[in-house]
């Protein structure tokens, strides 16, 4: 399993934070340059993210992207790039504003645990921690006692694992990124977690640390809010939630049928 850590060049302090907290557990981390885009010009922009008017766009994350969104997506997609170019099977991603439990060496040890899933988020955000997410119902039960379960949204990518196949379709579909690297990953209104079985640690090993805010770029909720009229079109509401209802219908069946005979 490749272990990548996503930093930029400037930032040698959170690097030497993180990669230490690593050493100490002898886990070896390739550091991934991290794009930065905080002074990019709109056009440099254009290149990289789906028009706003795009079909896609609209009906799956209908507002415009923070510079620091696309730099941190273009980030992740690099390390998915590594993975795709190397002999491994998985990859764990994590990025460089983390505090890790000692737990985490015996997940990145062995791959047998994954269940043959695509994709596990072993994080949480900081404010989540505690926090009852809604779940399919479905939960595969681990041999050390902690388990995997699959909510219905997810936010964050402190750290997950990803197969090389989920990171293949992953970079196929992100020619042109239409949201943030989280949502894209993580969240029922995009086609991964459709796709691919998207599952997350019970009890995390990855949280965020308090002792740095984000390098690349932060959002606050003045910024991410969709457009006024979208977000006041009952039609367009609507649709959303039938979009989202039939996909977690669809979704449940796929995991039903793929875990067929799984025991918890």
């Amino acid at each position: 399993m490749l272990k990548l850590l996503v930093n930029l060049d400037s930032d040698t302090q959170r690097y030497e934070y993180v990669n230490s907290q690593f050493q100490k557990l002898g886990i070896d981390i390739t550091r991934v340059s991290a794009v930065d885009l905080r002074k990019a010009s709109e056009d440099e922009l254009k290149q990289y993210v789906a028009k706003l008017t795009s079909f896609n766009k609209l009906m799956r994350f209908p507002r415009t992207l923070l510079k620091g969104e696309v730099g941190c997506f273009l980030s992740h997609r690099k390390c998915w790039e590594t993975l795709v170019k190397s002999n491994e099977n998985y990859a764990f991603i994590c990025e460089d504003d983390i505090v890790i439990a000692d737990s985490i060496k015996e997940y990145l040890s062995d791959e047998k645990w994954l269940h043959g899933l695509d994709l596990v988020m072993m994080s949480s955000l900081g404010h989540e921690i505690g926090k009852d997410f809604k779940c399919t119902g479905e939960k595969l039960s681990l041999d050390n006692g902690n388990s995997i379960v699959f909510p219905y949204k997810l936010l964050g990518t402190q750290g997950y694992i990803i197969s090389k196949k989920c990171a293949l379709k992953a970079i196929e579909l992100s020619e042109k990124i239409i949201s943030p690297v989280d949502d894209f990953l993580f969240t029922a209104r995009m086609p991964i977690k459709h796709l691919f079985k998207v599952g997350k640690l019970e009890s995390v090993v990855v949280t965020e640390s308090s002792k740095f805010l984000s390098g690349i770029g932060t959002r606050n909720t003045k910024q991410v809010k969709e457009s006024y009229l979208i977000r006041h079109n009952p039609l367009f509401s609507i649709f959303k939630c039938y979009l989202s209802f039939t996909k977690s219908l669809f979704y449940k069946q796929k995991f039903t049928q793929k875990f067929e005979g799984v025991k918890d």
